[in-house]
């Protein structure tokens, strides 16, 4: 798994954010969110690009928990797909 999970911090280790690490921070997300974690931090900055899944998987995170912070150190290859959906981290 390309996933560090530290208490409520989550980190994503690779620079494909495909829609096979879409599918293991999901489970990391419903695994947290069972535990009853309100705050959790997600950080992407490693990865030079995100796919759709990808990106439902954190805009789904940010509905279900209170308190979701996404890191501010993106890069511009990851901002530049997502803000071509119409998207803004």
């Amino acid at each position: 798994m390309d996933i560090e999970v530290k208490k409520n911090k989550v980190s994503i280790t690779t620079e494909d954010l495909n829609i096979y690490v879409a599918m293991d921070l999901k489970e990391v997300f419903d695994e947290l969110n069972n535990k009853g974690e309100q705050e959790v931090s997600l950080d992407i900055s490693k990865a030079s690009s995100i796919s759709t899944p990808l990106i439902q998987v954190i805009l789904s995170a940010k509905k279900t928990f209170k308190n979701f912070t996404l890191n501010k150190n993106i890069a511009s290859s990851v901002t530049d797909d997502t803000n071509s959906l119409g998207i803004k981290f």
